[in-house]
């Protein structure tokens, strides 16, 4: 995944943009081969909330929010290796509340957003009662934490053959 993050200035209704576009020359390793993927990135500014909804790409936004949600989880843990039990477990709550959420909104990728969402309230609820980032349930939230936020990162879709 290459994920890029953009602001742009607003722009009349009815207007479009081209953001971005990506060339990606690789080995194909079933045919040993050099391949090549191009793309482009644009946007169309609307008033209508409908046509905005209509445009969603929603499979690349179940990834994108998959890959927040490792973020959160990421930060969490820095939080639990600083000693900070309580913000950890805060900030795995606040991402479980992230997923659940968004899972709602995206219904081809609720199985996958609300096992994520499971997984930090688990980890949330590992660090109830622990007293130091040493304890039991800590470390074992640790190492859920890193299971969880390794097979987000790793995830990968195949690319349709053309």
């Amino acid at each position: 995944h290459v994920v890029i993050e953009v602001e742009t200035s607003s722009s009349d209704p009815g207007t479009s943009s081209e953001l971005a576009s990506v060339t990606v020359s690789y080995t194909n390793m079933d045919t040993h081969e050099t391949d090549r993927l191009s793309g482009t990135a644009k946007v169309q500014f609307s008033e209508s909330d409908k046509a905005v909804e209509d445009s969603l790409n929603k499979s690349v936004l179940a990834d994108v929010v998959a890959l927040v949600s490792s973020e959160n989880n990421r930060l969490a843990t820095k939080y639990l290796d600083d000693g900070d039990l309580e913000l950890s477990r805060l900030t795995l709550i606040k991402n479980a509340d992230y997923l659940r959420s968004n899972s709602v909104l995206l219904p081809a990728a609720r199985g996958r957003l609300s096992r994520y969402a499971t997984g930090n309230t688990l980890q949330a609820e590992l660090l109830d009662g622990a007293t130091s980032n040493k304890a039991k349930g800590a470390i074992a939230a640790r190492k859920s934490g890193r299971a969880l936020q390794n097979e987000i990162e790793q995830q990968q879709r195949a690319v349709p053959s053309k």
